[in-house]
């Protein structure tokens, strides 16, 4: 009688273990196939906002570490496509250097050029500045608000301790200023932003650099999480 309750007792044991490991995968496959189901469709796409060659690479280094060295970085910024509307990260070096020669800052640390004109870019994609809901910089430094005032109809989503310090007497004085100047449809933020609110667009507040650097996160169909963090 002991042996019998003693397998019946193993029996059940098993059965249990196989009905809790079915109802774990069980619950896997359920998860995915709700996320491949309710993901929403971001498509992104990357333009090309000029070159930077930074002639004294030992300004980013608060040691010796660079002195002497060079490097060149491109200068990118993308386009975010949602099906709630369209977004613009970044928006390259200025313009005005488009079919110039390249630029050195009096101060010798950057030679700068850019190729191609936002208009013309947007142009290979059907696209006008006017079929842009949002606009949204990192931060305001020259290298990344060359275009921005092609796009004066969008919302621009901005921290708001960025927005004070560029709207600033003393930041109105310098360079980085007049490219924002014409975005007057701003939405001030106060940390991270679900820009369709779903989670799949996602600006994150990382101040440091400027006092609102900010950072994109996209959630991707095919290539999964990116952070979008120059």
């Amino acid at each position: 009688m002991k042996k019998t309750i003693g397998l019946l007792v193993l029996l059940i044991a098993a059965t249990s273990c196989k009905d809790f490991k079915q109802g774990i995968q069980d619950g896997h496959n359920s998860a995915q196939e709700d996320t491949q189901t309710t993901q929403t469709e971001v498509k992104l796409y990357t333009l090309n906002g000029g070159t930077v060659q930074v002639n004294k690479l030992d300004i980013f280094s608060q040691d010796t570490t660079y002195q002497g060295q060079t490097k060149t970085f491109a200068d990118a910024f993308y386009i975010i496509e949602h099906p709630k509307g369209r977004l613009l990260w970044d928006a390259g070096l200025a313009e005005g250097l488009v079919g110039q020669d390249p630029f050195t800052t009096p101060d010798g640390a950057f030679t700068v050029s850019r190729k191609d004109s936002i208009i013309s870019q947007l142009k290979e994609l059907n696209l006008t500045p006017k079929d842009f809901d949002y606009i949204a910089l990192s931060h305001t430094h020259f290298d990344h608000t060359g275009s921005a005032s092609k796009f004066a109809d969008a919302t621009w989503l901005v921290q708001e301790s960025e927005y004070n310090f560029i709207t600033s007497d003393a930041q109105k004085k310098g360079d980085n200023y007049p490219p924002v100047a014409a975005l007057t449809k701003v939405k001030k933020l106060n940390g991270d932003y679900d820009v369709f609110d779903d989670g799949s667009v996602i600006i994150k507040s990382m101040p440091g650099h400027t006092p609102g650097h900010q950072a994109l996160y996209l959630n991707l169909v095919e290539a999964g999480p990116v952070l979008l963090s120059r």
